[in-house]
């Protein structure tokens, strides 16, 4: 009865912070946004201290509630800590590949069909993957050409860069989560058949001595192992990197990096009254 009160009290209490969060967030926006059209409309130094004093010096009281209330959230957290057990969850595709180890290589013909069953799955889910990641490497080479083109981005007329960017870019990285998102939805799906058909193929062709693994390859498992992630996952990060160095110094190259810094500074300065 104790732990049901007390879930119940940090759940109350989660969705008032959570509201509030929201909230100060919602205001803090909109002052931002008033600041902005003021001072764009009044022609002068928009982001000057006078003018933030004044808009955003009324919100340190509230700032101030929502900093009590997200300590008294931390208290009531070691105050009615959480008694429930962790609940793992099953990984349907490393079970599948803990247990193809074991699968003979031949059987009858109930084995052969569904061991060609199990290849169609697999299969299935190599050219799914393969289609998002053409897709996003589809996606991000248009939003580079985009924002590789200076036409698209003239001089003093933010409001225009930023609908032209979400017009042009958004859409496609916005595909791009929602097919993964689909991808991952799907990987779970052929995970549970591609795990009944390697089942069915243990108890139709027994079990066999798991394969000999070289000195070599049982050192790369133990590597992926110890870094936490499937190898899926670490081809997506080495790719990654090297997408991101290769921006890095195509920047460096082009002069972007200096554009880049001069916009940084004038950004902080203006902030913070400077500018």
């Amino acid at each position: 009865m104790y732990e049901a009160n007390a879930r119940r009290v940090r759940i109350l209490y989660g969705v008032f912070l959570g509201a509030f969060s929201v909230i100060l967030a919602a205001v803090l926006i909109v002052e931002a946004a008033v600041l902005y059209d003021t001072g764009l409309a009044a022609g002068g130094d928009i982001y000057s201290r006078e003018a933030v004093g004044a808009r955003l010096l009324p919100l340190c009281g509230l700032f101030a509630l929502w900093a009590l209330a997200a300590v008294g959230g931390y208290l009531l957290s070691v105050l009615l800590p959480y008694a429930e057990r962790p609940v793992r969850r099953r990984d349907d595709g490393k079970t599948v590949r803990r247990l193809k180890r074991r699968l003979p290589a031949e059987g009858n013909a109930d084995f052969l069909a569904e061991k060609e069953r199990l290849g169609r799955y697999d299969g299935l889910r190599l050219g799914i993957w393969a289609v998002c990641a053409l897709f996003a490497v589809a996606a991000g080479v248009i939003c580079i050409v985009y924002l590789a083109q200076a036409a698209n981005f003239p001089a003093k007329d933010l409001p225009k860069e930023m609908l032209g960017l979400v017009k042009n870019a958004v859409p496609w990285i916005a595909a791009s989560f929602v097919l993964f998102a689909a991808a991952a939805a799907l990987e779970k799906v052929l995970s549970a058949k591609r795990l009944a058909a390697v089942k069915h193929m243990l108890a139709l062709g027994g079990n066999a001595a798991p394969a000999p693994v070289s000195p070599a390859k049982a050192r790369l498992q133990a590597l992926v192992a110890g870094m936490g992630a499937s190898k899926t996952v670490l081809v997506v990060r080495i790719v990654l990197a090297a997408v991101a160095v290769a921006c890095i110094i195509w920047g460096i190259c082009n002069g972007g990096a200096g554009d880049v810094l001069k916009k940084a500074i004038n950004i902080c300065t203006e902030c913070i009254g400077l500018g």
